[in-house]
């Protein structure tokens, strides 16, 4: 049975992704394949996700603006801060190559 407590659940399930298909729904929620469809086909009719491409995952058309494209756990840096990695990991491989290669 779908409710709108179920829908609710899977319309925030699948705002934190780019694609979405019905195997998600089965797993997440313990749905069979009958009922994991109807529920993807009623965010389809609200306009949450696009319309079926034969067995590739539907489009997710409404997203979540404070989650990342990747996912809700993608995590990201502050360039300095890949610049300063970036600048020691030089360092460390030229401070190598001046005291065990260039002898």
């Amino acid at each position: 049975m779908i409710t709108e407590k179920l829908i609710n659940k899977a319309s925030k399930i699948a705002s934190g992704y780019d694609r979405i298909s019905v195997s998600l729904f089965q797993s997440a929620f313990s749905l069979p394949y009958t009922e994991a469809v109807k529920l993807m086909e009623e965010l389809e009719s609200r306009g949450i996700v696009g319309p079926a491409k034969g067995a590739y995952p539907r489009d997710v058309l409404k997203k979540n603006d404070s989650e990342t494209k990747s996912g809700p756990l993608h995590v990201t840096i502050p360039s300095w801060i890949a610049y300063i990695f970036i600048g020691y990991l030089f360092w460390s491989i030229f401070y190598f190559i001046k005291q065990f290669i260039l002898k």
